[in-house]
């Protein structure tokens, strides 16, 4: 089987913690089934390489074409344009993908179907194409397109309109699904397949000697006895590592560590002055996505306060490690934060309720052992089952269906 992994969330060489878990969901299917896979990963232009463009600059060090892991990724340039971005972003994305996919089809890829994830703009351009080349498509929602963007209007109806032409929709959370089959009427046609986690990528290193190496880099005397919590994501409002920065102000003895960038950070860095943390809140900046298990392996609780999630991998990759988690009850967590082993949610936002959950987190602290045997159970391998079995029922037809090796 051939597919065409359409999304603008892909890692890239000048971004390659970008879309991750995308990259995750379709080398697990590789590996897992025979199917052969190419990825077209558009990329805003932009002229500039220099690194004083920031975001801008990186589009630009994208290269346009690139193999990771075994796999040929085309990254084509689409054109977007401040404040009216969104109305015309499927519109660009769409004729630059179109582009990428007709060459790839000339050059012997003829792709028996396209799998696009994000439900806008990428899912929106995807319907677009595969009208165009007449090939059945997929779509997987993972969270703020369904959350955020799906409350928006005109784009509420676009997502509507690309979920009634897709031959399956995913989501990654029952919740989400839930989300986007009251938005949609499509009961039927969504489904859930949650998201694995790496244990190759993820396994506990041993804790003193990674905790050890946190309190070097971070400047505090190795002699600390006390607890390291760590929160991880983009620095932006949604992610709310406020929350984590406030209770520090609650809790003795505890350094935070807060690994992520992003446009919030000198407001992050000014409300840690202003509660007289400077010293036990320390900002770590962008960690390659391989290298966080030296801090899911040393910290003792990793925290996500999360306004809005779909299935924030993080929690499982700390879980993986040997680290307990204490998150909102957003989105997805509470399908899998449900016992002892993995931690604890929260279902409210009051620093009086975290700091309540925190402290009973800490009473009956699980031992990392049963929180890892815990992680193990969320391996790729049923998802890249039931994604063989959807991608069969779209091309009952393909010429290869002999040859195939099942799942």
């Amino acid at each position: 089987m051939k597919i065409l992994l359409f999304s603008t969330l892909f890692p890239n060489a000048a971004n390659p913690s970008l879309g991750v878990f995308v990259e995750n969901r379709m080398q697990h299917l590789r590996k897992d089934c025979d199917v052969k896979v190419k990825v077209i990963a558009p990329v805003p232009w932009f002229p500039f390489r220099s690194k004083v463009f920031g975001v801008y600059g990186q589009y630009a060090r994208a290269p346009k074409y690139e193999v990771r892991k075994g796999v040929e990724i085309w990254h084509p340039r689409y054109i977007t344009v401040p404040k009216v971005g969104m109305r015309i972003t499927p519109t660009t994305l769409y004729h630059a993908g179109l582009r990428a996919a007709k060459k790839m089809i000339a050059e012997g890829f003829d792709f028996d179907v396209i799998d696009a994830h994000y439900l806008f703009p990428d899912g929106i351009a995807a319907a677009k194409i595969a009208k165009e080349l007449g090939k059945p498509f997929t779509m997987t929602a993972r969270g703020s397109d369904v959350t955020e963007i799906g409350l928006m209007d005109p784009y509420r109806d676009w997502i509507k309109d690309a979920c009634a032409a897709a031959g399956r929709v995913m989501t990654v959370s029952e919740s989400l699904r839930q989300d986007l089959v009251d938005m949609t009427g499509e009961n039927q046609k969504i489904s859930t397949l949650r998201n694995g986690v790496d244990l190759t990528v993820f396994y506990p290193l041993d804790y003193k000697t990674s905790r050890k190496a946190i309190l070097k880099e971070i400047g505090v005397d190795p002699s600390f006895n006390g607890k390291l919590i760590v929160s991880v994501g983009w620095l932006i409002p949604r992610k709310r590592h406020d929350l984590c920065i406030e209770l520090m102000a609650r809790v003795d003895k505890a350094h935070l560590l807060i690994i992520g960038v992003g446009p919030e950070e000198t407001a992050l860095k000014l409300l840690v002055e202003s509660l007289g943390l400077e010293g036990r809140v320390h900002f770590i900046g962008r960690v390659d996505h391989e290298r966080l298990k030296v801090y899911h392996s040393g910290v003792d609780l990793l925290m996500l306060m999360s306004e809005r999630e779909g299935w924030p991998n993080v929690l499982l990759e700390a879980m993986a490690c040997g680290t307990p988690v204490l998150a909102r009850a957003v989105g997805g967590v509470e399908e899998f934060v449900n016992v002892p082993e993995a931690g604890l949610s929260v279902q409210t936002k009051t620093m009086e309720d975290i700091a309540q959950r925190y402290s009973q987190l800490m009473a009956a602290y699980p031992k990392r052992e049963d929180v890892r045997r815990y992680a193990e159970s969320y391996s790729w391998e049923e998802t890249s089952k039931a994604q063989w079995r959807i991608f069969s029922e779209l091309t009952p037809n393909r010429d290869d269906e002999k040859d195939d090796r099942k799942c």
